[in-house]
């Protein structure tokens, strides 16, 4: 039996933190929390409103933690390379506190502010196979610690 919390990296601090792991004598405690991307370029330009550098520090809060600590992170940007994404991997390998991986495909959606963007002016986006497949091979470069 457990539990799973999912948050921003600006919004955990160290006394959150420490209410969650309150619970690990009784419960798997999982905290999740979003890396939809290292560059802030890409963070600007979907307005997530944080920084690469504030999931970092989020990140340093937890290396001793007795919390699972799950990242999800958004692969397939059509402005990202594939050489881009492959800092990803090196971005979260070092980090030996994430324990899990939630891979998010980039999907555009009528009304967002990324999908009005694209209808004022189309840009070149990833096939879900191609970018499906892409994730597939990068899997395995990931050195999770269990």
């Amino acid at each position: 039996m457990g539990f799973s919390v999912g948050t921003r990296p600006d919004c955990i601090d160290a006394e959150k933190v420490a209410l969650l792991e309150s619970y690990t004598d009784r419960f798997d405690v999982d905290l999740e929390m979003g890396m939809e991307s290292i560059y802030d370029e890409t963070l600007n330009q979907i307005n997530r409103g944080c920084s690469h550098g504030e999931f970092v520090e989020a990140v340093k809060l937890l290396e001793n933690s007795k919390l699972d600590l799950c990242v999800h992170t958004i692969f397939g940007f059509p402005w990202e390379t594939k050489e881009m994404m492959h800092g990803y991997i090196h971005e979260i390998n070092r980090f030996p506190q994430i324990k899990l991986l939630n891979f998010i495909i980039y999907i555009l959606f009528e009304g967002s502010i990324m999908g009005v963007k694209y209808k004022k002016q189309p840009f070149k986006t990833l096939y879900f196979r191609r970018i499906y497949r892409f994730a597939c091979e990068l899997i395995p470069l990931f050195v999770l610690i269990l």
